[in-house]
């Protein structure tokens, strides 16, 4: 079903790709260790404009500069918009990204539930191999530092009726990253509240879309500064996300040990990490793995059973981060990290994954760029 939708607007070519190079390149920075998230950018990025008379136009790679938009465009007013993110690593002599396909697959979905045009994921990644390619030697050699890939895709018609634009402008930025923790691995604390929503049945927190992230700024915020590093995300009372991350905590049971996170439904988005985590449970067979409901009462019920082993989030930017405290309703509640500061199925999932993505193991899940 997904190739047939695609199929009317496969449109977006590697074919067509233009390259425009700069004649100016950029100074890279001598120490990663100051360079905030997301604030340098590689010499390049890619621009291609889309219309609902002409389709896609042809992709062009060109020099990293800002976008001139009418105050008007739909993204300004209805947040008509979409984005992805995945990283690139270095294992000289190559470099590699982790499942940037299911990114680009779901970047399409979350386009069209933004009412934004669709184009061929194999199409968009071949160009964005070509822009990772052209910028290579901005991929940093240093461990734990990566260059962070973001498409984003948004609505550029110039109209205020609350409709689907009739123009959009997909464009692909790279930017330089550093290590989730700088300073070590280590736990974070979260907080619970019934009354902080990030999204709801019927809804779109499945989709990665702007309107699921601004909204939720607010109330990190406020969260940091009662002295907890997130929010454990509820919907209806189920458990779903914490912060930008999945999540899942190892309960004891009376049959073994069980790993749960959410299931994939209107309240949780389909993380890539997260499916890499159940893939991994899956082939080592030693936990049972389940994605099911369970409620903040479950869990809380589960903690002072002293029957929680341990819990992570899951995500691009940490990869596994674990979980050492919750508070909800004035209580808090110690978490074990065995390990002085993770447990230990946390660390085994983190340890594989990171030698996954950077090469040191060879696995279905590497692409391999340059």
């Amino acid at each position: 079903m997904f190739t047939r939708l695609l199929r009317r607007y496969a449109d977006l070519s590697y074919n067509k790709l233009i390259t425009n190079l700069t004649s100016t390149p950029k100074a890279k920075p001598n120490d990663l260790t100051k360079v905030p998230f997301g604030t340098v950018f590689t010499d390049h990025m890619i621009e291609v404009d889309w219309c609902e008379d002409k389709g896609w136009s042809e992709p062009i790679i060109k020099p990293y500069q800002k976008i001139p938009l009418d105050p008007s465009c739909s993204v300004f007013h209805y947040c008509t918009e979409c984005y992805e993110g995945f990283k690139v690593y270095s294992n000289p002599p190559h470099i590699l990204s982790f499942r940037p396909m299911t990114n680009m697959e779901r970047f399409v979905i979350s386009a069209d539930a933004a009412g934004l045009p669709k184009c061929s994921p194999h199409e968009l990644l071949k160009c964005i191999d070509e822009l990772i390619r052209i910028d290579k030697d901005w991929v940093p050699q240093v461990p734990g530092y990566t260059l962070y890939v973001r498409p984003n895709m948004f609505g550029t018609h110039a109209q205020l009726s609350v409709t689907k634009p009739k123009k959009a402008k997909l464009v692909v930025i790279m930017s330089l990253v550093g290590p989730y923790f700088p300073t070590g691995y280590k736990p974070i604390s979260l907080y619970c509240d019934e009354s902080l929503i990030r999204s709801w049945t019927g809804g779109h927190g499945h989709r990665k879309i702007g309107g699921n992230y601004g909204p939720a700024i607010v109330p990190a915020e406020k969260v940091k500064k009662l002295g907890y590093d997130n929010i454990l995300w509820l919907s209806e009372g189920r458990v779903t996300e914490v912060g930008v991350m999945n999540f899942f905590v190892l309960f004891k049971n009376k049959h073994g040990l069980e790993l749960v996170t959410s299931p994939i439904h209107h309240t949780v988005l389909p993380g890539i990490t997260r499916d890499s985590v159940i893939q991994l449970i899956h082939e080592w067979g030693e936990v049972k793995m389940s994605e099911r409901d369970f409620t903040i009462q479950e869990l809380i019920a589960k903690l002072e059973e002293e029957n929680v082993v341990e819990a992570f989030g899951s995500g691009t930017a940490a990869v596994i981060c674990p979980i050492n405290k919750l508070a909800y309703k004035g209580k808090e509640y110690n978490i074990p990290t065995v390990q002085g500061n993770c447990g230990e199925l946390t660390k085994r999932i983190f340890d594989e994954l990171t030698k996954i993505q950077y090469g040191k193991i060879k696995h279905k899940w590497n692409h391999y760029i340059a």
